[in-house]
């Protein structure tokens, strides 16, 4: 009967979460927790609706509560990871995508932590940390993520440190592909950049 009771508790929360009543599903979340306490999954789904009402410090709160209690699974790291680069913490950020890294099973997943991971190198001016991160998400990135990976490593080779004629030509070859794929200002932006630094005034204009 316990467990039946925290079954209707987390269907009733996962409803509410679909409507974004999420007042609602934090109640629910609180009742499965009364049932079954030591269950990861009710303090995994909290994290996630506090993180899509920007309340970080008890997203983090409820991740590092589902972590507690399964260690193993890459969920909750991952959206931690999501939480401290969204707040600029990005050792704890970096840390958190890393971890995720070890339990993901899909690629698509892999994908999206690899290009997390390379975002943070960029920020922190690592463009060859960035770039080797980028380059395995490249192999892995579904369609959808595949031009904005792309487009990142484009600029990446750009922003390097005494950039050479080979990094110019890369950072080309990279942004192209990613316009190939999805037209947008900032890859323009880059290319038109690239092509001045590759004496190609034509094709910048």
């Amino acid at each position: 009967m316990k467990e039946n009771k925290f079954v209707e508790y987390l269907k009733k929360a996962l409803d509410a979460k679909e409507k974004t009543q999420w007042e609602e599903a934090v109640k629910y979340l609180e009742g499965a927790i009364k049932h079954e306490e030591k269950n990861y999954l009710p303090y995994l789904l909290l994290g996630l609706i506090y993180k899509q009402q920007k309340k970080w410090q008890e997203a983090i709160t409820a991740l590092e509560k589902a972590i507690s209690l399964k260690p193993d699974q890459g969920e909750a790291y991952k959206i931690l990871g999501i939480i401290y680069k969204k707040l600029d913490k990005l050792t704890k950020a970096t840390d958190s995508f890393k971890k995720a890294l070890e339990f993901e099973k899909f690629p698509e997943g892999k994908a999206e932590i690899l290009f997390n991971l390379g975002e943070i190198s960029f920020k922190r001016n690592q463009y060859d940390e960035a770039i080797k991160f980028l380059e395995e998400a490249n192999k892995l990135a579904p369609k959808s993520l595949k031009p904005k990976v792309l487009y990142r490593i484009g600029e990446a080779y750009l922003r390097q440190k005494n950039i050479k004629q080979k990094n110019i030509k890369q950072s080309i070859k990279f942004l192209e592909q990613s316009l190939n794929i999805e037209e947008t200002p900032e890859a323009y932006c880059a290319l038109g950049i690239a092509y001045r630094l590759d004496e190609k005034y034509k094709e910048a204009e």
